[in-house]
């Protein structure tokens, strides 16, 4: 599973392409952090410029994951076998 998070400091910011696309206001309408794993935001950013999202890989047979943050820079943990693990964006 790919989830979306932000590779810079200052906070989740979408580009202005994917908030036109998704009808949001602008770019600092944020998307809550359930949808970050939402397919089709995946794709746009796979097939379009990210700006500052990056991708965080987390296996599909992860129990749970939670997106983490320190100064808007983002990162996910996520439980594989009774264990914590981190996946940062790249």
């Amino acid at each position: 599973m790919i989830i979306l998070a932000n590779r810079t400091w200052g906070g989740y910011r979408n580009t202005e392409e994917f908030a036109k696309h998704f009808g949001l206001k602008d770019e600092w309408d944020e998307i809550d952090f359930d949808a970050r794993d939402n397919p089709e935001y995946v794709e746009f950013y796979q097939t379009h410029n990210r700006g500052d999202i990056g991708f965080c890989y987390v296996p599909n047979d992860a129990t749970d994951w939670d997106i983490m943050d320190y100064d808007g820079k983002e990162w996910v943990i996520y439980v594989l076998n009774g264990k914590l693990n981190y996946s940062y964006p790249e």
